[in-house]
């Protein structure tokens, strides 16, 4: 029996929830994805279904579950029959791909094929999860921004009009940013880089970019007060992965990272206090994003700078 409230599309004369219909679609371009690529970097037997067998597994099992657990509408009363009932939905999109990208590092260790080759793959295959699965939210309430407040005018592409309010969609400008990091990460593959590498841009890049995006969405999904648990998540990824490069750029690096360090915890403050600006002040919205996505980019330059000089050695 299918939820009433959900949106339905008919597909060969079977009614199917549109959001898992695109999720389905993600899924299935990505593995095919990752299958073309492992196979192209020459794999020991079995690492391309094992890869997709625990890359499903893990990151359905952590989508939930972090989901469950940060979530305003199950953190309150958890229950193993709540926690259990799948069909409902709730999931979070950090731990399918944190997930995923496990299952694909304990796959690689098992069949002993090239963990950094495989993650390559994967983080660009993901991108394709992505973008479907963001596509899907246009048939959800989620994926769309707070109201715009003296605004006039109809539905566009990047705006959504509700039965009272017009809201920016979201969902849509993150549909454009997971194919532009899997064009960037694909040219990458292309090149003649340090295998690992390109994940690592590709975690750097979506990192950055999923958190001003993060803060731009008004669903309420997995969010405490005006600060979103996956904002938070992304924040950490952008962290990790600019130190883990300085680190790996040795001497060479040592000055770019220690002036990372610093900005890195500027960069935790200030979007806070743009969090609470945001949320709280009457200073032009527009302002403080454009000031959001400079804070943001600087660390992106650094870490594609330490990366190019850890290429170096």
């Amino acid at each position: 029996m299918l939820i009433e409230d959900a949106s339905i599309i008919t597909v060969l004369g079977v009614p199917v929830y549109a959001y898992g219909l695109f999720v389905m679609l993600g899924v299935v371009l990505c593995m095919t994805f990752l299958a073309l690529c492992l196979h192209k970097a020459r794999c020991p037997k079995g690492c391309v279904p094992l890869t997709v067998f625990c890359m499903l597994l893990c990151g359905f099992v952590l989508s939930r579950m972090l989901f469950v657990l940060f979530d305003g509408s199950m953190r309150n009363g958890i229950t193993l029959k709540n926690a259990l009932y799948f069909q409902g939905g709730g999931y979070s999109m950090f731990g399918a791909l944190a997930g995923a990208l496990l299952g694909a590092y304990a796959a690689a260790k098992c069949v002993k094929a090239p963990v950094a080759k495989v993650l390559d793959a994967a983080v660009t295959a993901l991108f394709l999860f992505v973008a479907l699965s963001r596509i899907g939210e246009g048939y959800t309430d989620i994926g769309i921004s707070r109201p715009l407040v003296g605004s006039e005018g109809g539905a566009s592409f990047f705006i959504t009009q509700g039965e009272y309010d017009r809201y920016i969609s979201t969902y849509r400008i993150e549909v454009l940013c997971a194919l532009a990091c899997f064009l960037l990460c694909l040219w990458d593959l292309r090149g003649k880089h340090r295998h690992g590498f390109t994940a690592l841009k590709g975690m750097l890049v979506f990192g950055c970019s999923q958190t001003v995006l993060e803060s731009l969405r008004f669903d309420q999904h997995m969010k405490f007060s005006f600060v979103g648990v996956q904002q938070v998540l992304a924040v950490v990824l952008v962290i990790a992965v600019v130190v883990y490069l300085g680190i790996a750029a040795g001497k060479k690096g040592r000055k770019w990272l220690i002036a990372s360090i610093a900005y890195l915890v500027f960069m935790a403050g200030a979007v806070v206090l743009l969090e609470f600006l945001i949320d709280r002040s009457s200073i032009s919205r527009l302002v403080l994003y454009g000031v959001y996505i400079a804070v943001v980019c600087v660390p992106c330059v650094m870490g594609l700078k330490m990366r190019s000089l850890a290429e170096r050695k």
